[in-house]
């Protein structure tokens, strides 16, 4: 049974596959294995489904952040920390790393609110300094 984290439904839907292909860096590739769904529209269908989300999460951190141009930096930064934490290439990792960022930054703020950022920064720059890839990335191995 696949959990909520588990992106199952881009292996078993149609559409999920269609998007899969897009991310291949050429549009033949994308069209080789015969998906039905046009490309254009499966384009059209992820950019919307991309900026309502985007909208949506604006509009939840407006009332706590105050509104500016750069309310969404520290959100971002976090979220591409916790990202980094778990590993870019890994869905699952990059859930899991968001989650541990957040308790170790709730952690951090029930003992000495100021020392917050430093602390979740440090640990990226542990995690890429032992792990380059992330904590669920791939292993890399060199041959010398």
């Amino acid at each position: 049974m696949e959990s909520f984290f588990d992106v199952g439904w881009m292996r078993k839907q149609v559409a999920g596959l269609c998007r899969r292909q897009l991310l291949t860096p050429d549009t033949l590739t994308a069209l080789a294995p015969g998906i039905t769904l046009e490309l254009r529209r499966t384009v059209e269908v992820a950019n919307t489904s991309i900026r309502i989300t985007a909208g949506l999460s604006g509009f939840m951190l407006a009332p706590i952040a105050q509104a500016s141009l750069y309310m969404g930096l520290a959100v971002g930064l976090k979220g591409f920390s916790g990202a980094m934490i778990g590993g870019l290439s890994n869905p699952r990792g990059c859930v899991i790393g968001g989650f541990i960022l957040g308790v170790l930054e709730a952690m951090v703020n029930l003992w000495q609110a100021q020392w917050r950022e430093v602390v979740v920064f440090a640990l990226v720059i542990a995690v890429l300094a032992f792990r380059p890839t992330g904590l669920f990335g791939p292993r890399l191995a060199e041959k010398v």
